[in-house]
């Protein structure tokens, strides 16, 4: 009776092609989103709404960034993570958008890519 061995639930994950997939019918800033969101596994919403433009770092010899999540901005502790699938896209979007050091990547309402990406 005191035995609280459940199934365990089945592994969701995405694979690179399903990814890509969403992204082919995506506006272009979820595109970005959703790549950003698969090549970083960052949490969402609360780190990723904390991803300021001084937190990407820029390898020009790599060609790729670095992504710091700061310490104050993880729900568990900070981290560096190469973004190796998105960097190109990402650094389109940014040289795009001209932001400052101190501005947020993405400045989009959350419950709406919610609900975009659930459809």
């Amino acid at each position: 009776d005191i035995d609280c061995k459940d199934e365990k639930p089945k592994f969701s994950y995405f694979t690179i092609d399903q990814v890509k997939k969403m992204c082919n019918i995506a506006r272009y800033n979820y595109k970005v989103l959703m790549m950003f969101l698969f090549d970083s596994g960052i949490r969402a919403p609360t780190e990723l709404a904390n991803v300021k433009v001084s937190d990407l770092e820029w390898s020009p010899k790599d060609n790729y960034y670095t992504l710091n999540i700061r310490q104050e901005a993880s729900k568990t502790f900070g981290r560096r993570i190469k973004l190796l699938l998105c960097s190109e896209i990402l650094k389109e979007y940014l040289d795009k958008l001209q932001l400052n050091a101190d501005e947020y990547v993405f400045k989009i309402s959350f419950t709406s890519v919610s609900r975009f990406i659930r459809t």
